[in-house]
This record gives C-alpha cells, structure tokens and sequence, in this order.
C-alpha cells in the first residue's frame, strides 16, 4: 500500500513537470531535471527488491563499497546545496519597501506578438496592483527585443500598462537589455541620469526575486521585493531551474574565490 501511494505521488510529480512541455512546449533544465528525478524514483519504488539484491551482490566488491560511498557523500553535499539555495529564493521575496514613493523596477520576458507571455502578464499584474496603491512610485520597464519577438518587452509593458490606467509620466522605457544583468545595469544608468537614488522595489516572478535583487544589488542598488504570483502549473519548473541555476553559480563563486 504505502508503494503504491508514493508511486502515485511520482507520479504526478512527473506528470506536473511533463505538461508545461505538453501544453506549450516549455523545455527547460526545470522540468527536465523534474521529470528525470520523479522517473528515477518512480522506477526504484517500484523495483525496490530488484535493486536492493543488485546492490547486495555488488557491494561484494570492495572497490564498489567505496565508490557508493562517495557518490552518498556527493549527494548529501548536492541536497544540502539545493536546500540552501531553495530557501535563499523563497526568502527573498520578503523584503517590502517601507517607502511607499520607492521607484520600481520590473523585468521583462517573453514577448508573443505584440503581446505579454503568461509570465509576463503575471508580472504586469503584479506591477498594476503595485503601482495603483503607490501612486508616488515611478517605474522603469526594463527588457529589449528579442530576435523572434515584434516589439521591445519595454514597449509590451508600456502599453499593457497604460491600457491598465498607469499615468505615461510614471513609466520610464529600457528597451536595450536582453539579460537579467543587463536590465540592472541599464536601469542603473536611468536611476542615476534621473537622480531617482539607490533604492528600487524590484517586481518579478517570485522564483526570479533572489537572482534578480542579487544582480540590483551588484550594481549598486538597495532592493525590496514584489514578487509575481506564478501559475501553479508552471511553478515547479521555473522553481526547479532557478534553483540549479543559484546553485551553480554558488559552486562557480567558491571555485573562483579559491583560485
């Protein structure tokens, strides 16, 4: 019985990685990864014994009993990584401005057309509930032109905006980015040119929060958040990407610093 529920819950985990791909395409190292580790175990619970007694007769040889235990040892050092990082980024949407007039920064993404991917609408959303109770708050629209999309993300979120009632004089255009860093850098530049300070309420996905402010906070910005509600369907792929990604570049951050 228990077997049978925690296959179950393999399940739908594969499942809820494999529907983004199925419903529209989204392949990422997310739901990869997702539905590689819910197959992974989805196999080993249900043939538990057969590799129970595999393992048995392998352990036999010395030199496999030192290698399983090092890829244990790996493994435990990988999870505790992906913990670390897991909770660096759901913390990181916690930090509220206390200033209600702080100027805001939100990111763009994808472009469909002349208009907002899901993600991007989320992020609208979130900018349109932000600014309509801080009417003080100046916002710039920071992403450029893809080679596959008709119009700058500025220029997309300008215009969903302004048809959401924000005042044109509130919403500054950067339309050269094409990176998270880039928007931070180029933002930088309009804060200063403006004299709009250092503080800035940085408005993303929930799971892009932790990166987004940590780049902000590398070009010299103070950051609060306001992060974008993500559709649950979505959200365990984006979650899962974001999270190797901080990963790996912790591990490239150590590396460096001991070199």
């Amino acid at each position: 019985m228990r077997r049978t529920v925690f296959m179950c819950i393999e399940l739908i985990f594969f499942c809820w990685f494999f529907l983004p791909l199925l419903l529209k395409g989204i392949l990422n190292v997310g739901n990869f990864a997702g539905m590689c580790l819910s197959a992974l175990a989805f196999f080993y619970t249900g043939k538990q014994k057969y590799v129970s007694g595999l393992l048995s007769m392998l352990r036999e040889n010395r030199g496999f009993c030192i290698a399983e235990w090092v890829v244990r040892i790996a493994a435990v050092a990988v999870c505790l990584l992906l913990a670390v990082s897991a909770v660096r980024i759901a913390a990181a949407g916690y930090k509220k401005a206390p200033d209600p007039a702080t100027p805001v920064i939100v990111l763009g993404c994808k472009v469909k057309g002349t208009r907002p991917s899901r993600i991007l609408q989320e992020r609208l959303d979130a900018a349109d509930a932000y600014l309509s109770t801080h009417p003080e708050a100046s916002c710039v629209l920071s992403g450029g032109q893809g080679a596959d999309e008709e119009i700058s993300e500025a220029s997309c979120m300008y215009a969903y905006l302004r048809e959401k009632g924000i005042e044109e004089n509130r919403l500054i255009l950067e339309d050269r980015s094409v990176s998270t860093a880039e928007n931070m850098a180029f933002s930088r530049q309009i804060f200063e040119a403006r004299g709009m300070g250092e503080k800035a309420v940085i408005i993303t996905s929930e799971f892009h929060e932790y990166r987004a402010r940590m780049l902000a906070e590398a070009c010299g910005f103070t950051t609060y958040a306001y992060g974008a509600s993500t559709d649950l369907l979505y959200f365990p792929t984006y979650f899962l990407r974001e999270v190797l990604g901080v990963s790996y570049y912790t591990v490239q951050d150590v590396v460096t610093s001991g070199k």
